[in-house]
């Protein structure tokens, strides 16, 4: 490689490398999913490494599983060697004018002086990739549904049930399957509308990605369990599924045939209500734990106040007790009389029943990004305490004293508090510790590991395990994955204030 007067290596090296980067589109939709390649370029041999790997600020970014082999080409008409650097499906978060990071990679080879041919020397070279931007467009609001999906790309959507024929409140399920390229992320359950005679349940959805080729294929599932009410034939009107298609610019929509189940006569001794007591859960039936563990927390947190202070009071009357009795026997000279009073002084009180408190010097994990004064409440749970403690004291002559605070006050003050979280990160952090203090008063553990306490619970509590599991599942999603966040917030909210004002 020539080296002329005035230049240095990297310049010299820029005549015969580069590194190029190559966006299958410049202009696109935020939500959209687009390819990037960097790769790099070289017109003589020589030994490389790259020095600087792209990073991606205002894209969501999912590495394509490559050949990094190099493969020979043609740039206008001189011969290279291409090698990859990266090569990733980007979707972008914000609209806008956005830069595609630079790479660099580190070259090493020979280098001849022009003027004097035979020094020669091996040196290396840094090459930079130019700068690059692309335009991120606002999805368009003409056409767009109400209840848009947030679907980008070209998707199908059918569904299909185990069995279309069978008795009254047997159990069956609805499957959902969603398939096609573009992102899926966000999606939830389309809207179904089902016949009055059927009940359904809580849906469970699983997803999967090509991750080889671009576009990535992409599924989203749904299992809905259902029963039906009574005997007869229903008919569950199809499913429409709404997304935005960035080729043609329009918002499109697919839908699934009917489906037709026959309802027979329900088997002997296994009721429609029998069925649903052993084999199904629904949220209404378990939501209410959410709202609850504010209250638990919250009536913990007075109790403690209250033992704390009535602790105190009893301290100071038995100090004034052994105050009053060795005034009567001040004057009394008898050495055993003298021992008696130090003995009772000395002589150790009862041993509570009640575990020592587990120190609260450190915060845990799952507390972690909470105001302190909240986490510090939270922290005052050690162990679980029952109802009838929680609602109510007693007295040292054995008479029940009034209530810390009413269920209803409590209730509202557990919504108020989550109402005050208007940052998604605190609210959703909040709202797994009320799920990890639940599960942290059914098992009368002091567990923090919220992944320990769901496989402890799966084993007293399955039906219990899933429900918190996939609200764990939801909340973690929303602090690592924030698009969306805002929404998830308010559907937390609106279903925790629905079962405290319905029940």
């Amino acid at each position: 490689m020539i080296v002329h007067p005035g230049e240095g290596y990297d310049q010299a090296a820029a005549r015969d490398f580069f590194i190029k980067i190559t966006p299958s589109k410049k202009t696109f939709y935020v939500g959209e999913p687009i390819l990037v390649d960097y790769e790099f370029f070289g017109a003589v041999n020589c030994s490389w490494k790259p020095q600087r790997f792209p990073s991606f600020n205002g894209f969501s970014v999912t590495d394509i599983e490559r050949n990094l082999y190099p493969y020979d080409v043609k740039v206008n008409g001189r011969s290279y060697r291409a090698r990859g650097i990266r090569k990733a499906q980007l979707v972008a978060l914000k609209t806008g004018d956005l830069p595609l990071d630079s790479a660099s990679v580190q070259v090493q080879t020979t280098f001849i002086d022009a003027g004097n041919p035979a020094d020669r020397n091996d040196a290396t070279a840094i090459i930079k990739s130019k700068p690059m931007q692309v335009t991120v467009l606002p999805l368009p609001t003409q056409g767009q549904p109400a209840d848009f999906s947030g679907a980008i790309g070209q998707f199908t959507i059918r569904a299909t049930v185990d069995n279309n024929k069978l008795p009254a409140g047997e159990n069956n399920r609805l499957h959902i399957h969603i398939t096609g390229t573009g992102n899926l992320d966000g999606v939830s359950l389309p809207d179904i509308n089902w016949p009055s005679d059927i009940q359904a349940y809580d849906a469970k959805d699983s997803q999967s990605v090509n991750k080889t080729n671009f576009p990535m294929e992409r599924s989203l599932d749904f299992e809905v369990p259902f029963i039906g009410n009574k005997e007869g034939g229903v008919k569950i009107p199809p499913i429409v599924f709404n997304y935005f298609n960035p080729d043609t610019k329009k918002y499109a929509t697919d839908s699934t045939d009917t489906i037709q189940i026959q309802f027979t006569a329900p088997l002997k001794d296994n009721g429609i209500e029998q069925g649903l007591a052993q084999n199904h859960k629904t949220n209404k039936e378990y939501l209410w734990i959410v709202a609850l563990i504010a209250l638990m927390v919250a009536a913990i947190f007075g109790v403690a106040e209250y033992r704390k202070s009535k602790k105190a009071k009893a301290q100071k009357r038995r100090g004034s007790q052994l105050q009053s009795e060795h005034n009567r026997t001040a004057g009394n000279k008898d050495i055993k009389d003298n021992h008696s009073i130090e003995d009772q002084k000395n002589k150790p009180g009862p041993v509570s029943a009640t575990p020592a408190r587990p120190s609260t010097a450190e915060t845990p994990d799952h507390l972690q990004y909470l105001p302190e004064g909240l986490s510090s409440k939270i922290i005052a749970k050690n162990n679980p305490i029952q109802a009838d403690q929680i609602n109510s004291t007693t007295t040292d002559s054995g008479q029940l004293e009034s209530p810390v605070k009413s269920r209803a006050d409590l209730r509202e003050e557990a919504i108020r508090e989550l109402k005050q979280r208007q940052d998604p990160k605190e609210f959703f952090v909040l709202a797994k510790a009320y799920i990890i203090e639940e599960m942290q008063y059914q098992l009368d553990s002091h567990e923090t590991d919220e992944h320990k306490l769901l496989q402890e619970l799966e084993k007293r509590r399955p039906d219990l395990a899933s429900d918190l599991s996939a609200l764990i599942t939801t909340c973690n999603k929303a602090l690592y994955l924030p698009v969306g966040a805002q929404n998830a917030m308010h559907q937390v909210l609106d279903k925790i204030e629905t079962m405290i004002h319905g029940s």
